[in-house]
């Protein structure tokens, strides 16, 4: 058995003790990889709840039912090139964020193209009329592209001369709840 299989024999709270160990003494070397990493030579099929996700866009492709929507509220000057450079990282790190979906059903696989830099859409509320709820409920509403487009987009909107929001969205089929920040607020009601 394998320090990984090992680690995941482990009950819940073994697991966090040993990982506060492994921390504490700089042993980060010595964490085992609970995800093997992926092998870029094998092809990776969908996940049968991911084809479930694929079949149901398929049956209602105007829908935006299966978008996750998250927003991160500012209350003095951001620079979207900061954050457009620190979601590339990010997505350079977790191949979900690359995935692309190739394939026909019953042979539906998923590419993870190279990191591009991470471009986040631009809207400036000022002077518009449009209040911050109605840009992100325009945003959460867009649909995706399951055949071979990405599976996350953002967009930075500018609120006044010191608020702005940056709202992202992805597909379920790459994400889920768990993996949002449970700190996420709400829009505010301006």
């Amino acid at each position: 058995m394998n320090s990984a299989d090992r680690f995941a024999a482990l009950g819940g709270e073994r697991r966090v003790e040993l990982l506060r160990r492994l921390v504490e003494a700089g042993k980060l070397d010595a964490i085992p990889d609970i995800v093997p990493p992926r092998d870029p030579a094998r092809p990776v099929r969908l996940s049968p709840a991911q084809e479930d996700l694929w079949v149901y866009e398929s049956l209602y492709p105007d829908t935006a039912a299966l978008n996750l929507c998250c927003s991160y509220h500012f209350d003095t000057p951001v620079d979207p090139a900061d954050l457009e450079a620190a979601l590339t990282i990010v997505q350079e790190q977790h191949d979900s964020l690359r995935m692309r979906i190739k394939g026909e059903v019953g042979d539906l696989r998923v590419d993870f193209p190279a990191a591009e830099p991470f471009k986040l859409e631009r809207l400036d509320l000022r002077g518009t009329g449009v209040s911050l709820r109605e840009a992100l409920h325009a945003f959460s509403r867009r649909t995706f592209d399951l055949d071979g487009g990405r599976l996350i987009r953002g967009q930075f909107i500018t609120v006044d001369e010191t608020r702005s929001t940056l709202a992202l969205a992805l597909h379920h089929i790459a994400t889920d709840w768990w993996s949002f920040d449970a700190t996420t607020s709400s829009p505010p009601t301006n």
